[in-house]
Parts: C-alpha cells; structure tokens; sequence
C-alpha cells in the first residue's frame, strides 16, 4: 500500500493508561473516567469491566449511580482478556477497564513456563512470549472501543558510573509494570500517587479529635504522557469523598477532556493496519535481502570458478592465456577480483554466457585459437540474448 494524503484525525476511541502504587488512585479514577466518557459522549452505553483483583467490587457504586450497566469478568487469563475485549464489543460496550494488566503479564508469563516446565524464561524465550503479547497489544491499539488499562508502578534501572569510576546500578524513572515496552501504546498515560490530606491532620490535632478520626486522602494525577499537547505534564489532583454522588466523575472528565475533544469520536476508528509485514524479506532459513544476496553471490562465484576450471583445466601459457581472455570477454574485467565485486544479476548473465559457451565446446570440440575462442564467446552471447527477451529496462540498466 503507497503513501496517501493525510485525512485528519482517525482516532476515534481514546486508549489510556495509568499506574501507580497501592492506594493510588488508579481504579477510581479509570472507572470515573469511563463513566464519564459513557454519559458526556455514548448516551450511558455499557462498561465491561476484565478484572484481576477484587478492586472491582469498591467502584460500582460509581456506575450504578450514574446508571451505566457494567460488565465483568474476573480472571488473570492473558487468553480471557483477548475475549474480553472482543465480548465487549459485542456487548455494545463503549469501555472496557483492565484493571490490573501487570497480572495479566505475569500470568502470561507464567503459563509460558509451565507449558515448558522451566522455572523461568531463559533469553530465548522471550521472543515467544513477546509474539503472544503483540496480539494483546494490537488488540489495544486498533480495537474500535476505548479501552482504559492499569498497572501497577515499577521502576527503570540503569547504570550509572560514580566518582571512583565504578558501575552503580540505580534506580530511574517510573512506568506501568507490564512487558516492558506496553507502556508506549497508551495515547495517555497517567502515574498516579496519594497523599494523605495534611491540613485535616492538623485540625484533627487541634481540636483533640480521637485517634481514629481518618484523614483525607488525595489523589495526584501526573500526565506522563499525552499526544495532546496541552496535558503533557499537567498534575491534577482529587481528594476523596465519603460516598459518591451523581456527576462525581465530572472533576476527573473534565480534567482529561482535552484529549478526548481531540478524538474523532464520531468517526470509524482506524488504528494501525498489522495485517501487512515483511516474511517475504526473508526466506526459509530466515535470511534477510542482503544475506540473501550474499548466498546468491557466493554461489554464483563459485559456479563461474568451477566452469571456467572444467573448460581450460590447464597450466600451460596457452590456457592461461586463453582464461584471460574468456574472462575479459564474459565479464568485460581481467582479474577474478573484479569479477567478485559484479552485482549479482551481471554474475548471473556471466555465468548463463559461459554455459552456453560449454556446450559449444562440448559439441563442437576444444578451443583451437583466440579467433574460436571469440567467436564462441560471441555465438554464447546471441544464444543468451535470445533467452533474455523479456529483461526489463530496468533490469537492462542495472546490468551496465
């Protein structure tokens, strides 16, 4: 497929990201969006909810208020999430929350394992195990329902090299603990963090309230990353309330709505076409072009070697002469180095012009000249032309 002339917005349906650590936030705060995300912009269409923890159960409160229907599944099946996905749709479901795909991951990977009966991925596992998540990860991307997924928090690592010029290895940045490379697929991805409400715990202090009175908590959203411009970086931040009331998932919404408004939501989505890729760059033993050519060029070389042996075998000055000039005549050089440095299709041409050359000999009996040798070569040359016919120009240009 050629390149075409951009169409504007294709994104239709919002995929997001959060993760955090325990307490974040991460649930609420994906259930609040997509119910917001319901109501502001499919009528109150139905949530499907792939839950891998009991969170689930603390946040539909949320959706029966606002009067969405919600779907669930409980499992950490890497397989049942692919079909939730696909039964959310059916479902007529606007949302689906995956809720927390760092299960998922692990469980995948550790159905890898006892399929294998190993204890652990070695290093050339990961390649099957990575394949199977691509179609999650495809699924994500391209599948025509938002789909809102949290993890949970883990850290990058690095080394780094300290004044005595030793390796330390030290912790960097956050991001979703998940396969390691899920978390740029999300078009927003949120970390989220809690604090508790300090000012409370001073007028709790003060006014020498019980021990046990709870303090606030408040939830922080940093936008790690947004292909909107506006939110990149923003911090938002949502403290808790004691139950939760109709259009309590506005403060949130409204919060991410600029990516949203970015979305053509009333469009068809287009994600990325993964039905196209490159195995035809590769052959059967799984070698790309250029090892393909080299093999090409290799065996051609040595064809043209062993042929020019089995015609003049000789050591005498006569052959050697007579080597020299089938060469020169063939391949218009005079030295076996240049003939390696060839393309391969002028090899190829070569080495058809010295069969044919061959099988005059054989027919006609041993070279007895430079003369015969030159009007054999030439003779070789008209026979070849004639199985060429159909050399395309451009095939003509790459041989000059």
């Amino acid at each position: 497929m050629a390149l075409q002339e951009a169409k504007g917005m294709q994104a239709a349906r919002a995929k997001v990201g959060a993760f955090g650590g325990t307490g974040s936030g991460k649930t609420t705060t994906l259930s609040l969006l997509a119910t917001g995300v319901s109501k502001e912009f499919h009528q109150g269409a139905p949530i499907a909810f792939y839950s891998t923890e009991p969170g689930v159960d603390f946040v539909k409160p949320i959706f029966e208020t606002e009067g969405v229907k919600l779907y669930e599944d409980r499992s950490k099946s890497f397989k049942d999430l692919l079909d939730a996905v696909k039964q959310a749709q059916q479902l007529q479901c606007c949302c689906l929350i995956v809720d927390s795909i760092t299960h998922v991951w692990r469980e995948l990977v550790d159905a890898y394992c006892a399929k294998r009966n190993i204890s652990k991925p070695e290093f050339h596992h990961w390649k099957d195990i990575k394949a199977e998540w691509a179609k999650w990860t495809d699924l994500y991307v391209n599948a025509p329902i938002h789909i809102f997924v949290a993890g949970r928090a883990g850290n990058e690592y690095e080394y780094e090299v300290d004044e005595r010029g030793k390796k330390e290895l030290v912790k960097g940045d956050s991001k979703m603990k998940a396969e390691g490379e899920f978390g740029y697929e999300a078009d927003l991805l949120i970390e989220m963090f809690s604090d508790a409400d300090v000012s409370l715990q001073r007028a709790v202090r003060r006014k020498n309230a019980p021990r046990t009175h709870e303090s606030r908590m408040s939830h922080t959203a940093l936008i790690r990353k947004s292909r909107v411009w506006s939110l990149n970086g923003q911090q938002f931040q949502f403290p808790d309330q004691d139950v939760y009331k109709p259009g309590g998932y506005k403060p949130v919404f409204e919060a991410m709505l600029p990516y949203f408004q970015a979305l053509n939501l009333k469009s068809v989505h287009v994600g990325i076409d993964t039905t196209r890729n490159s195995e035809d760059m590769f052959d059967a033993d799984g070698n790309g072009e250029y090892r393909q050519a080299k093999i090409r060029k290799d065996i051609l070389l040595e064809d043209v070697e062993n042929t020019m042996v089995l015609l003049l075998p000789g050591q005498d000055a006569s052959s050697k002469r007579y080597r020299l000039l089938l060469l020169e005549q063939v391949f218009g050089v005079r030295g076996w180095t240049a003939v390696q440095n060839l393309n391969p299709m002028r090899l190829e041409i070569g080495r058809d012009v010295l069969r044919e050359f061959e099988t005059l000999v054989k027919q006609d009996g041993p070279i007895e000249s430079e003369e015969d040798l030159s009007r054999r070569v030439k003779d070789a040359k008209s026979i070849v032309e004639e199985l060429q016919m159909g050399i395309t120009e451009a095939d003509a240009a790459a041989i000059k």
